[in-house]
């Protein structure tokens, strides 16, 4: 258990139903988020992300289908200059777990 407390509606208040955290349906920051849960993938994560007010990696699952901006690597030893691709996370995790 994730230990967060979390709303329910008042008639679902005698269930004692599943945590919507633990369940993987929302984002807690440090149990949950691609920073906590796939670290190597949130350090690739585009500065442009944070200047467009998509947020940081903490707030996204790994599994997300939102598009964001990840550095464009043409070549190993050119990275993070200036050159981006925008991509689900879903998809970017993917590509870099296998």
């Amino acid at each position: 258990m994730c230990g967060a407390e979390f709303e329910r509606v008042i008639n679902e208040m005698t269930k004692d139903g599943p945590c919507p955290y633990c369940e993987n349906k929302k984002v807690l920051a440090g149990y949950n988020g691609l920073k906590t849960t796939h670290p190597n993938i949130a350090k690739e994560w585009g500065i442009e992300n944070y200047l467009l007010g998509i947020g940081g990696p903490e707030g996204y699952k790994y599994n997300s289908t939102k598009r964001v901006y990840w550095p464009l690597f043409i070549f190993s030893f050119i990275k993070n200059k200036g050159f981006f691709q925008k991509m689900t996370i879903f998809k970017n995790s993917d590509n870099m777990i296998n």
